[in-house]
């Protein structure tokens, strides 16, 4: 069985190329067919699905690797993010953050948010959040009441929008 690495880094989203162990022929595969025009050890990727590699030592005897997984791009978001916050103001605490894209994709989403004097402030299950998709809604519960700035990172698009707790 082939070994498929990948040079991916998920803080910096360089999942740009796919390495193959060494071999003299190479087939390489997205969604199980074969791509074509693609005979080396690596393979430049661009789109989020799975790819597998069949490499041969004598191009009669092959093995294949396991499929490999991408389901974060390099692709950039394009300004058609959308991010709404509701209810605002929020008379409990509790509010949504609902992030809409044009297209599903692999989603590395930081929440972060801030007082009037730009100092952290404290919320719980305070994570960074990986999913796919094309839409979320993240709930958030503050137990302060103010007025707050809320910062949101998504695949480093930034958006910052003010929800005030009554």
């Amino acid at each position: 069985m082939k070994r498929l690495t990948s040079n991916f880094d998920e803080d910096r989203f360089s999942a740009d190329t796919l390495f193959s162990t060494p071999a003299k022929y190479f087939k390489w595969y997205y969604n199980n067919n074969i791509i074509t025009n693609e005979h080396s050890g690596s393979l430049p990727i661009d789109k989020v699905g799975f790819y597998h590699v069949e490499t041969s030592q004598d191009n009669v005897c092959w093995a294949s690797s396991l499929d490999y997984p991408v389901v974060v791009t390099r692709s950039p978001l394009s300004d058609t993010l959308k991010m709404i916050m509701y209810p605002n103001p929020s008379n409990s605490g509790r509010f949504n953050i609902d992030i809409k894209l044009p297209q599903a994709t692999g989603l590395i989403v930081d929440v972060i948010i801030y007082d009037v004097n730009g100092a952290p402030v404290s919320i719980p299950n305070n994570k960074r959040l990986i999913f796919f998709g094309d839409r979320t809604v993240i709930p958030i519960t503050l137990n302060r009441r103010g007025t707050f700035f809320v910062k949101v990172t998504v695949n480093g698009d930034i958006k910052m929008q003010t929800i005030v707790i009554m």
